[in-house]
C-alpha cells in the first residue's frame, strides 16, 4: 500500500457559478440583441403554431449563418422563461449533430396573452423598414403599403387581455 491520501472532492460555489452564468447571459443580451429577439419571435412563433418547441426548432427558423457562436441562446429563452410566458415542457433528444443528441428541454406557452404582449411590444427588426408599430388593423401609412411589415399611423394595441390575434397577424413575414 502506498502512503498516498485518498482524492478530495473538489468544492464548487454553486452561488458564484450561478452569477457567472448571469453576467455571461446579461452580456449576451447586449451583444447578440437582434439575435436574440429573431431567436424569442421564432421560439414564439413555433410554440404557437405547433404547441410545443425546441432550440432546434429556434435554429431551423433562423438558419446556419446565426449558429457560430450559438452561446447567447440560452439568454433568449431565458427571457421568456423569466417573464413566465413559457414553461418546460419536458426533455427530448436534440436532432443537431453539432449537439451531440445531448437532451434539451422542450417548451409549452405558459401565457398566450402575455406572448401577444411581448411579440406587440418587440416587432421584428430585421427588416429595412422599421418604425415601432406592426400593423395588426388598419390602413398602411403612404409609402410603406409594401414590404412584410405594412405601418399604420395608429400604435399596437397594448390593452392587458388585447384581442386575440391569429399567427399571421403577430407574424406579418
Amino acid at each position: 500500500m502506498s502512503g498516498a491520501a485518498p482524492k478530495q472532492r473538489r468544492k464548487f460555489d454553486a452561488a458564484a457559478g450561478e452569477a457567472r452564468k448571469l453576467a455571461a447571459l446579461a452580456g449576451h443580451e447586449v451583444r447578440y440583441a437582434s439575435e436574440i429577439r429573431a431567436a424569442r419571435r421564432a421560439l414564439l412563433r413555433v410554440l404557437f403554431e405547433r404547441g410545443t418547441a425546441t432550440v432546434d426548432d429556434v435554429w431551423a427558423v433562423l438558419g446556419e449563418a446565426k449558429q457560430r457562436r450559438p452561446t447567447w441562446m440560452g439568454a433568449a429563452v431565458r427571457g421568456l422563461r423569466v417573464l413566465r410566458i413559457l414553461r418546460r415542457a419536458g426533455y427530448v433528444e436534440t436532432a443537431r449533430a453539432v449537439a451531440h443528441s445531448r437532451p434539451v428541454t422542450s417548451w409549452e406557452l405558459a401565457d398566450r396573452g402575455a406572448a401577444e404582449r411581448w411579440l406587440r411590444e418587440h416587432p421584428d427588426r430585421s427588416h429595412a423598414l422599421d418604425v415601432g408599430t406592426v400593423a395588426t388593423t388598419g390602413p398602411p401609412v403612404a409609402g410603406n403599403a409594401t414590404g412584410p411589415a405594412a405601418v399604420t399611423a395608429e400604435p399596437a394595441q397594448k390593452a392587458p387581455g388585447g384581442p386575440k390575434l391569429s399567427t399571421a397577424e403577430l407574424f406579418p413575414f
